[in-house]
């Protein structure tokens, strides 16, 4: 195997350490997404702690779904939904909450939500199934 040349690097010392992986937001957001399809809680592991995420786990709450979370962490229960409208507060200012209507669609047949992200065209799409 070739050697890895590196401009500017020098030096005998053997880099070594450990480096912690933090999740990928993309990844996360449609995990939870995907919760509304099981029967019974999701554990996710390696969730990032950031706003997006929490956003989409307070969507589900706002639809009937559980949720809790600890640092890195989330238990999502999302099979017993109460609600197939996304709230428009939230999800008018989380682009990917677009990633919840093929879930809820998929389970419910019906899905309602506002145009995703802060547009100015605020308004409504409805999807019917069957």
């Amino acid at each position: 195997m070739p050697h890895l040349f590196i401009k500017g690097l020098s030096g005998k010392a053997t880099l070594e350490g450990r480096v912690a992986i933090v999740g990928a937001k993309n990844a996360a957001l449609k995990a939870i997404a995907a919760s509304i399809l099981f029967r019974s809680p999701l554990s996710l592991n390696n969730v990032p702690d950031i706003e997006d995420v929490s956003r989409m786990l307070d969507i589900i709450r706002t639809m009937g779904g559980s949720v809790a979370v600890s640092p890195h962490k989330a238990l999502v229960d999302g099979s017993k939904l109460t609600s197939t409208t996304l709230t428009p507060e939230i999800s008018k200012r989380l682009r990917s909450s677009i990633v919840l209507t093929g879930p809820i669609l998929a389970r419910y047949g019906r899905v309602q939500f506002p145009h995703p992200g802060n547009h100015p065209f605020q308004f409504w799409l409805y999807l019917w199934y069957g």
